[in-house]
């Protein structure tokens, strides 16, 4: 068993000096117990200060060679008794059953720890070291005095070459055991799928467990496995390059993961064989020690296995949001108007919508009901505007973030980055608001005009005035919460990108394109020009139907949770509040003060709609993309350089010419 320290004990221990840490080693009569002791030792002390108590401890065996000898019997008495291939193959590894079923066995793990045995070294190394707590001062502790104590702990050179041959033994078994599982991969269907060329090509994974069984066979080392690693780790970065592009799923990038720590661990253990009788050794032994002390506190974390194995999926779907992000960035003023009419046409859209869901609210429906159809009214309501080639402003967060954190990415972190960007946020601001004023324009415009047009023809209000008055309390921000409600509509308007980029990166993983080009049932009624035509417009906007439904489905779902759990969530959208306020206009009596302010309202609802998702799609955007924002006082220097420079250009297209704005989009592209 791994011993378990109280607190009393884990009191007594940190209050050691050298001396009687030692006398206490002795008494302990195991190794495994005596190593616990040491690294709560270490443990106790501050990280800055492992480095000097190592120095003690050194010391004071220097002065106790009895000391020595004991220990050392309990360490290869111990070593005898171990199958260290066994932990040198498995730890830090993920397993081979992917991501789900190693989160499930994580989970129960958790609820229900499974016994440890000091007879694997995996277990004695996950029941000594605690990452969170050992890892300040196991750095702080030098490589030379590791070797120091090791050497000081081995007294006997005899036993420390029977103790070396039996973990040479190990390390050539376990790499040949990895470099088994490595070749076994070579045709996995997923990986076939990212690269059909594996097909083809002589696998880098087979020639590498060749060159190894060589090399454990005749104890050859030519420099063919130092050449065919290089290929396998080109390999595998080739194919997280199109898992990028051509899609990915967890059962992908945990499989990728997998095969990197395969990589890493054969050279680690191909570096200790290699330096056997060096002084580097010991070294090398140290740096595989810390890799498995290291991933294997990763591996036994469920927060790390999935943070590790979305790492590459957060990246894909970040990938396809930047690819559509371009085009919601004008910078001339053609982009500029054409966004504006996209907007306004969705603005059209809004009007009927918004109309729609206030006549559902005065129907007699239970809670649920009426929040299902609103759900259905927002959702197909947004699909169509998507469908009609229109754009609702607030959209274009999440797709500009992704964008701009692909261009830090892309052009990292030079002088010039911070100017990039500077230039990039002014032209999403200008895009931002034109579609903003094309959405809020025709909304409003258009529900005054019906409600106008339905009071001269028919006689009466379209809503009562009761009504509108609900509706313009609701546009308050103060009485009716309106900016914490609008943060609420932009965390859903974030998420709605990245359900569209996850939609987007399944429709490149099933290769959707070729499966509906393909599909029996459509091949029997659509000609080859429809079913192409038809399979390209699915493929292309697969995330974006998705995202707009769904983005539908949270705006309608909210005030229903709000009201089970007695809680206040609501949401305010911009371009619907615009439309509220056109109906509400035309219902009461309003002065043009009045108007203007509640027409204030809804800017401030759109200011809050737009950034504050915008500021959580940019800190997701940059963390899977992998990128850092310039430092802060370069970039506000930057930018107000460039707002400086032509102040109307943060809301107008003017003061470049035609070839600078060309130039400019081609060097963001």
């Amino acid at each position: 068993m791994i011993p378990q320290f109280s607190s009393a004990e884990r009191k007594a221990i940190a209050n050691y000096n050298a001396d009687e840490l030692l006398l206490a080693l002795v008494k302990a009569e195991d190794f495994v117990h005596g190593l616990a002791m040491l690294v709560q030792w270490f443990r106790a002390g501050e990280g800055g200060s492992a480095s000097q108590h190592m120095s003690d401890l050194i010391e004071a065996l220097e002065c106790r060679p009895n000391v020595s000898t004991v220990f050392a019997g309990y360490f290869h008495q111990w070593l005898n008794d171990q199958h260290l291939f066994y932990s040198f193959a498995h730890v830090g590894m993920f397993a081979r059953d992917g991501f789900i079923n190693q989160s499930a066995r994580l989970l129960y793990d958790r609820l229900n720890p499974p016994p440890r045995s000091s007879k694997y070294l995996h277990d004695v190394l996950a029941g000594v070291f605690d990452l969170r707590k050992d890892k300040s001062w196991l750095r702080a502790v030098r490589p030379t005095q590791w070797l120091k104590l090791y050497s000081l702990l081995t007294p006997d050179p005899d036993k420390r070459q029977q103790s070396l041959v039996i973990i040479d033994e190990e390390i050539r078994y376990s790499v040949e055991m990895l470099a088994i599982w490595l070749a076994s991969e070579d045709v996995d269907p997923d990986l076939v799928r990212l690269d059909s060329r594996l097909l083809d090509i002589d696998s880098p994974f087979v020639g590498l467990q060749r060159a190894i069984q060589h090399y454990l066979t005749h104890s050859e080392d030519d420099g063919d496995i130092d050449v065919m690693i290089s290929q396998c780790d080109a390999q595998i970065k080739r194919l997280r390059r199109r898992a990028l592009s051509s899609g990915s799923s967890l059962a992908t990038t945990h499989l990728l993961v997998r095969l990197e720590k395969i990589l890493l661990r054969i050279s680690a253990l191909l570096a200790l064989l290699r330096s056997r009788d060096s002084e580097q050794y010991g070294r090398n032994m140290l740096a595989l020690l810390n890799q498995m002390i290291e991933q294997g506190a990763l591996q036994s974390s469920l927060s790390g296995v999935f943070k590790r194995s979305v790492n590459t999926l957060s990246q894909s779907i970040a990938q396809h949001k930047s690819e559509h992000g371009e085009h919601y960035v004008t910078t001339g003023v053609g982009d500029y108007f054409k966004m504006y009419f996209a907007a306004a046409g969705a603005g059209i859209f809004i009007a009927i919508m918004a109309l729609i869901k206030i006549k559902l609210a005065g129907l007699d429906l239970s809670s649920f009901g009426y929040a299902v159809l609103s759900s259905l009214n927002y959702g197909i309501g947004f699909v169509i505007v998507h469908m009609f080639g229109c754009t609702i402003a607030t959209k274009q967060s999440a797709m500009t973030a992704a964008y701009m954190a692909q261009t830090i990415q892309t052009h990292g972190q030079g002088r010039g980055i911070a100017r990039r960007i500077a230039r990039l946020l002014l032209d999403v601001n200008r895009s931002q608001t034109i579609a903003v004023i094309g959405n809020v324009s025709i909304a409003m415009g258009l529900a005054w005009l019906i409600s106008y047009g339905f009071s001269y023809w028919q006689g009466g209000f379209l809503i009562e005035p009761s009504k509108a008055s609900y509706e313009l309390n609701n546009i308050h921000p103060i009485s009716g919460l309106s900016l914490w409600y609008a943060a609420i509509a932009a965390l859903w308007l974030f998420c709605s990108g990245l359900i569209a980029g996850y939609y987007d990166n399944r429709a490149e993983y099933l290769r959707l394109r070729d499966r509906l080009y393909q599909h029996p049932w459509l091949r029997r009624r659509l000609s080859d020009r429809k079913r192409r035509a038809f399979a390209d417009y699915v493929h292309d906007h697969y995330g974006a139907l998705h995202g707009n439904f769904y983005f539908g489905v949270l705006l309608g779902m909210t005030p229903f949770v709000g009201e089970l759990l007695h809680l206040p969530l609501d949401i305010r959208h911009v371009a619907f509040s615009a439309a509220n306020l056109g109906y509400a206009a035309s219902s009461i009596s309003m002065t043009w003060p009045v108007f203007w302010q509640y027409l204030l309202f809804v800017l401030m609802i759109g200011m809050v709609n737009l950034w504050v998702s915008f500021t959580l799609a940019i800190r997701v955007a940059l963390r899977a993309h992998d990128a850092k924002f310039p430092k802060p006082m370069r970039f506000l220097q930057a930018l107000w350089r460039e707002f400086a420079s032509n102040p109307l250009r943060f809301l107008l297209p003017i003061g470049l010419k035609k070839s600078e704005r060309i130039h400019h989009k081609e060097q963001d592209q």
